[in-house]
């Protein structure tokens, strides 16, 4: 292990990862988040800050634009790797029963601030695919519907526009 600006990196026989790293006020270190890829070009990923800001709440936006953005990136370091698409993919988000969950009313408007639907569920997991010609958004519409689903409404829309 070699220690950075923050991040962190490990070696293993069948890959190579990274994580960030926090020192905390009583010295201990922490971790938020870290990603692996294997040698086979699966990649695994996990980032605990979306859900430390608040352990009431989801803020949707925050969570769909992460999403959005991991996933093009992981694209992109595959295509450098030329393995092409299709792409496998899991996404999920455990720890968000009892949370409600804060997305803008309406295009360019504030979160619902007071109450709001309540997530019923802990974990939410849902499989896909990344084709060629797909964006990310269109991907991981499923995963995004699901946890709205779970918190008691239809996803809106308007939300996440392309």
């Amino acid at each position: 292990m070699d220690r950075g600006q923050g991040i962190d990196w490990f070696r293993a026989e069948d890959g190579w990862g990274t994580f960030s790293t926090k020192e905390e006020q009583d010295g201990h270190i922490e971790t938020r988040g870290a990603a692996f890829v294997f040698e086979t070009g699966e990649i695994w990923a996990i980032d605990t800050n979306l859900l430390s800001c608040d352990v009431n709440r989801l803020f949707y936006t925050d969570i769909e634009n992460k999403y959005i953005k991991s996933l093009n990136t992981y694209i992109q370091f595959l295509q450098r790797l030329e393995i092409m698409p299709p792409y496998k993919w899991i996404a999920g988000l455990t720890g968000i029963k009892g949370r409600t969950m804060g997305y803008p009313a309406k295009p360019g408007h504030s979160w619902f601030r007071n109450g709001g639907h309540i997530c019923v569920t802990d974990t939410i997991e849902v499989e896909g695919c990344f084709n060629v010609g797909d964006t990310a958004l269109k991907a991981l519409l499923p995963f995004f519907e699901k946890l709205f689903q779970k918190c008691g409404r239809p996803r809106p829309e308007y939300l996440g526009v392309e």
